[in-house]
């Protein structure tokens, strides 16, 4: 049995319980037994910064025939076709680049090929959004959607510890997000099988404090999106 899980008792505290001719047919799934109801995580998510929330309304986006060859390295990387073994893709440049509508763009690409378990775009003009306070709980949240195997063992961290949201982003992370999609890994041949990755991809500036922080993490690929001088000269009239 995978660490972290616990036997179930079908009929555990029932009383008169018969069976006769029957058979009980239990699915190969973790499932939740008594989930949380997920009306109690509104308080310490940010819908706003799903890729496809509502008040993104017609978010930036690429434009056809833009941004094409960096576009198809970073899908390739997703689909674990090149550099493997990499887990965080950076893309970084200057301010107004178009790295907002390049992330939009491989959110929504990677959700029509199910590839996407969690968004977050962090905005400095949404209170909810402009701050890591609800960021791993946020994705969390999508993840539990996402991968109906990993739901209970989310819910679980967040019973065992309420207030878990509190702790170090190091802490919400392990707990919330690496160590059940983890269980589910080990649980599940046909994960293991395909050679299932949690990977990510963050967009930024292209600021010293970020790169010293991100060249310090091993496995961290990067990309730089800068604009066509050409372009520039036309921004500046």
């Amino acid at each position: 049995m995978p660490p972290g899980l616990q036997t179930v008792g079908v009929f555990e505290g029932s009383r008169n319980v018969s069976l006769a001719n029957s058979s009980v047919h239990i699915e190969d799934r973790l499932e939740a037994i008594h989930p949380v109801s997920f009306s109690i995580w509104k308080s310490v998510i940010a819908p706003s910064a799903f890729h496809n929330s509502d008040e993104k309304y017609n978010p930036p986006r690429c434009h056809p025939r833009t941004r094409e060859a960096l576009l198809g390295k970073i899908m390739s990387w997703v689909r674990g076709e090149i550099d493997t073994q990499p887990l965080v893709f950076w893309l970084n440049g200057l301010v107004g680049v178009g790295k907002s509508a390049m992330g939009q763009t491989i959110a929504e690409i990677c959700e029509q090929e199910g590839l996407l378990p969690a968004s977050f775009f962090f905005s400095r003009s949404n209170l909810t959004r402009n701050n890591r306070n609800l960021f791993v709980t946020t994705l969390a949240y999508q993840i539990a959607l996402a991968v109906p195997h990993a739901r209970r063992c989310i819910e679980l961290a967040f019973e065992h510890d309420p207030v878990i949201n509190t702790q170090s982003l190091e802490t919400q992370v392990r707990k919330r997000v690496i160590e059940p999609l983890d269980i589910i890994n080990q649980a599940s041949d046909s994960i293991r099988a395909s050679g299932g990755r949690l990977i990510f991809l963050v967009t930024s500036r292209s600021e010293q404090e970020i790169a010293l922080k991100l060249h310090s993490v091993p496995m961290v690929h990067g990309g730089y999106l800068n604009v066509h001088p050409r372009r520039l000269l036309r921004l500046r009239r």
